[in-house]
């Protein structure tokens, strides 16, 4: 761990560092030197915690007509065994450096685990993410939420910035983006046949409202739009039905905009709060709280939820299960 309790950090700043074990590398050396395991116990030359490189000899044996075989390694490690005809190396761990990821304060540090960085500013939630992580000023590529980027939009300007490309994400507008290094990209559907090679790439993508087409919520937009050329970070975390952690974008205030850094407490559904709807079919619709239903309803599927009657943007009212809003504050 490299930083203590109260540090100021930015997202470049190295927190923590730690060594990755390897898999271990199996050595057939009896087979190698076509002798037998028990012969081959004469021919070994390293021994447990011997260090190796690329080329060093790990056991060697001379056949008729003074013919010499050898068995070199393959790879930097240490040999953790060498016996029953084969050579055992554990390779060399490989370094990883942890990094803040966005400006804030260090609020707790926790030894051989990692660190809690508290920051004041904007918190958006998505939907899907594709596994990656970055940071960049915030640029919307799109003047629409259900507006589709085209791939030659995407300029040289955009390297460095995490970008919001509108309703769905194009094939181009990836491959464009990950040429110009453009740090992640913000959308409202992920197309189901494009999420394999989406996470085979660098740059991190974010849907808010997850697989499909979809316009961008437009509580969500407005605020990206809001916050054009400020620093933000992009958090893509995978879908997991085990795990409760959703993909993320955070804005930090800036700090001539400081905030109280007690977190708010969560607030109760009530009357006349603006909600966004996380399922279909008014997945991404944003509305207020017209009442909060006491008793349960029954859905289409014919289960009974508590919930709320939601007025939309468009003025439907539509009853809403409370599992599926959010509170948009």
């Amino acid at each position: 761990m490299l930083v203590r309790t109260g540090q100021q950090v930015k997202p470049r700043d190295i927190v923590a560092r730690a060594s990755l074990p390897q898999p271990y590398l199996i050595v057939n050396v009896a087979k190698e030197l076509n002798v037998s395991r028990d012969r081959s116990r004469g021919c070994m030359l390293r021994n447990p915690g011997d260090r190796v490189r690329p080329g060093d000899v790990l056991a060697w044996h001379k056949g008729g007509f003074r013919q010499v075989r050898e068995v070199t390694s393959p790879v930097d490690g240490k040999v953790i065994a060498a016996d029953g005809g084969r050579v055992i190396i554990e390779l060399e761990p490989e370094p990883f450096e942890l990094r803040a990821v966005l400006s804030g304060t260090v609020a707790e540090v926790a030894p051989g685990y990692g660190v809690t960085i508290e920051t004041p500013g904007a918190l958006i939630q998505g939907v899907w993410g594709s596994g990656k992580e970055g940071y960049g000023v915030l640029a919307t590529g799109v003047k629409e939420r259900d507006v589709v980027l085209d791939a030659r939009q995407v300029q040289a300007a955009h390297r460095g910035t995490i970008l919001v490309c509108g309703a769905v994400l194009d094939e181009e507008v990836l491959a464009r983006a990950q040429e110009l290094q453009v740090r992640g990209l913000i959308v409202g559907g992920i197309p189901a046949e494009l999420q394999e090679r989406v996470c085979e790439q660098l740059v991190p993508v974010v849907a808010t409202e997850g697989v499909g087409r979809a316009p961008i919520s437009s509580a969500i937009f407005d605020l990206l739009q809001q916050n054009q050329g400020r620093q933000a970070t992009i958090l893509a975390v995978l879908p997991d039905r085990w795990k409760p952690s959703r993909p993320e974008i955070i804005i930090p205030l800036p700090a001539s905009q400081p905030a109280d850094s007690a977190p708010s407490p969560r607030r109760a559904l009530s009357a006349n709060l603006a909600v966004r709807v996380r399922r279909s079919p008014y997945w991404g619709a944003v509305g207020r709280v017209k009442e909060i239903s006491n008793e349960p309803r029954a859905v289409e599927s014919g289960v009974k939820f508590r919930g709320a009657e939601v007025i939309l943007e468009d003025g439907t009212v539509a009853f809403v299960p409370n599992v599926n809003l959010e509170l948009v504050t």
